[in-house]
């Protein structure tokens, strides 16, 4: 009795885990499929469950898709979709929808609407999708933990529109994001912005531009009812492509507690107007100022601006504000070894570790910035040839000189808007004399015409001989 009691568990928890494990079901689309479009399968789905979409014969699948259960929307290969009217959402996942992926589209406008809409949907990621021309390429409302990275996103022209738009508290992950925003007529256009509290904004590639009347901001982190706060804003490159007008890198609107770090920044603007900020370890170059209005505090201490001399020119505060950018990064090279022979190499290292004020900040190298660039030259060897141009790498970059074209003192310079340079010495290599033989003399055993030594050969002789013999006593 008791053994058919144990069966009968051992069957329930058996049969439990295959519910468990066959639960989720796939579908697929495609025009030749028992689902040829993507809502038709939506509709028949449940929470868990997958579904596939086949290109559509090179068409692109024109409809909006409402997600209302927890789905893996996916791709199978060079998929478009598009919205059915300039005013449509083309993938809307609604409040039922958390958890939801979509993944690998091309998802095309022209729409005065979304490319993605998550309304109330926690948990959900839109990743490794092309969304062109969408007035929002993704917009996340009331929605936490969300992720959207792997994304190409652009837009040209002349509305209000946002690659990335978090709004009413919102929280997430935006990574490794290519985001290009052009505009060209009277309306704004941002690469992400975020409102709210404690986004993660990384490792994205901004391009921003506006030719028209409106502005340009690739980062703006806007506060809603105060709550935003502890937003991090690391790693990334940041394009401002023309200054026309006032195009903002990034713009603390009215949050506190934020920190950026590591990014790459080529132009336009840093405004804040937020308190107990932090803006550290950053490369800005090509810039119009950093700005601060209002009795707030900007710590803009450790970052690197193309030059050792004193960045506080382009420092602008109004307000009451202030602004801490002193002590500011400076650049240095070194040669490892500085003394070389000719033929043999030195590792060439400019770094921007240390601070105007001698401070060592290369404890810290994990939250500096990479990315363009640094130039090295050298008018004696070669470092790839005369120069060579290549990415920072955490606040550091190298090179390798190669002592190619005879002795003298190298001059390498490396240049990042400020030149700094070191001397290599190459020395002649000294000359190797090839090994020489003399006639054997004294107590040197000869040689036999054949060249093989005596004394080896009488040895295997003797070792032969006393092998015939212990043979011979075993018989």
């Amino acid at each position: 009795m008791k053994k058919h009691i144990i069966n009968t568990i051992l069957i329930l928890i058996t049969a439990v885990v295959l519910c468990g494990v066959v639960s989720a079901a796939d579908y697929t689309v495609g025009p030749t499929e028992t689902y040829t479009t993507i809502q038709s399968a939506v509709n028949v789905a449940t929470d868990g469950d997958n579904i596939n979409v086949n290109p559509n014969n090179g068409n692109p699948y024109v409809e909006t898709v409402n997600i209302n259960h927890d789905l893996t929307v996916k791709a199978n290969g060079q998929v478009t979709v598009q919205a059915p009217t300039p005013a449509s959402d083309i993938f809307n996942i609604q409040s039922s929808g958390d958890g939801t992926t979509i993944q690998g589209f091309t998802i095309n406008g022209p729409t005065t609407a979304r490319g993605v809409f998550i309304d109330h949907a926690d948990n959900c990621k839109i990743i490794n999708n092309t969304i062109v021309n969408c007035l929002d390429g993704v917009q996340a409302q009331n929605s936490n933990n969300v992720e959207i990275s792997g994304n190409t996103i652009s837009y040209t022209g002349s509305d209000y529109a946002y690659g990335i738009y978090s709004e009413h508290g919102s929280t997430g992950v935006f990574s490794d994001n290519t985001i290009t925003m052009t505009g060209n007529g009277v309306g704004d256009c941002y690469g992400i912005f975020a409102e709210g509290a404690s986004h993660k904004i990384t490792g994205n590639t901004i391009t921003i531009t506006n030719t028209g009347t409106g502005t340009a901001t690739a980062i703006l982190l806007e506060s809603q009812s105060g709550s935003g706060h502890n937003i991090e804003v690391s790693y990334n490159t940041i394009l401002a492509d023309a200054i026309n007008n006032g195009e903002s890198a990034l713009d603390f609107a009215e949050t506190h507690s934020d920190h950026a770090f590591g990014n790459n920044i080529l132009g336009g603007q840093i405004a804040n107007r937020g308190s107990d900020n932090h803006l550290n370890f950053n490369r800005i170059v090509g810039y119009q100022f950093i700005g601060a209005v209002g009795e707030v505090t900007l710590d803009a201490l450790y970052n690197w601006y193309g030059s050792n001399s004193d960045p506080g020119s382009i420092m602008h505060t109004v307000e009451g504000a202030t602004i801490n950018y002193n002590p500011w990064l400076v650049m240095n090279i070194n040669a490892d070894p500085t003394t070389i022979y000719t033929g043999q190499t030195s590792t060439i290292t400019a770094d921007v570790y240390k601070d105007s004020a001698n401070g060592d900040h290369s404890a810290d190298a994990s939250k500096f910035f990479s990315g363009p660039q640094v130039t090295f030259t050298t008018n004696l060897g070669n470092v790839g040839s005369k120069s060579i141009t290549v990415d920072w790498n955490f606040g550091s970059a190298t090179a390798i000189l190669r002592g190619d074209e005879g002795a003298g003192s190298a001059t390498v310079t490396a240049a990042d808007g400020q030149v700094v340079s070191t001397i290599v010495n190459i020395l002649q290599a000294p000359t190797v004399n090839a090994a020489t033989t003399t006639a054997a003399t004294g107590n040197t055993v000869g040689m036999q015409t054949t060249g093989a030594p005596l004394v080896p050969l009488a040895l295997a002789v003797l070792s032969v001989l006393g092998g015939f013999a212990v043979t011979h006593r075993k018989q």
